[in-house]
């Protein structure tokens, strides 16, 4: 699928582009959930993520993670091609408006039980929720991602964005992708 698009988007990284692959790392003071008030669910949530966000050697930075093709979470692309898959998606061009109007209709949304954000899904995407997550529009679907990456698209202005960051901050703190939406929000999307 990415291929005939020109994307370089990954499951499984080719070996000889691991020099280009920018290590994640914590910001100092990054929690997981800064929703989570409960001191004896945080500590659960924070052993069910356990080495994975926490630990001193992060896994996400290893080859073999790299290597992996985990379709949950061992994806590896650019800033630029997450974007361009998204605008893909909003366009047509890869499922029909019909099934993709079926995946983007809100299917479950409230608090969630592991970490009381509050959340809205589609099938196979988040969709917006009551923090517009995904910038000041209506409509809006995509992925959050540890720490404060944010790929996504506003369907109906058929702009697909994607907030690539390596410095994982507390969602409390980071506006980045946040500020980010706003100013794009402001251009002339006509």
């Amino acid at each position: 699928m990415a291929r005939p698009h020109g994307l370089e988007l990954y499951l499984g990284l080719p070996a000889e582009l691991e020099d280009r692959v920018a290590p994640v790392f914590r910001a100092p003071g990054y929690a997981i959930s800064t929703f989570l008030e409960d001191p004896q669910r945080r500590a659960i949530v924070e052993r069910m993520y356990g080495n994975a966000l926490l630990g001193e050697e992060l896994p996400a930075n290893s080859r073999a993670f790299h290597a992996s093709g985990l379709v949950s979470g061992g994806g590896i692309a650019g800033a630029d091609a997450i974007a361009r898959f998204y605008s893909l998606v909003a366009s047509g061009e890869l499922v029909s408006p019909a099934t993709l109007e079926t995946f983007t209709r809100t299917w479950s949304h409230g608090r969630d039980a592991v970490n009381d954000r509050p959340v809205a899904f589609g099938l196979g995407f988040e969709v917006q929720d009551p923090l517009c997550t995904y910038g000041p529009v209506e409509r809006a679907y995509g992925h959050s991602g540890a720490g404060g990456c944010l790929h996504g698209v506003w369907p109906d202005a058929r702009i697909g964005f994607s907030f690539h960051t390596n410095e994982m901050l507390s969602e409390n703190v980071d506006r980045r992708a946040k500020d980010l939406l706003a100013a794009l929000a402001q251009c002339d999307l006509g």
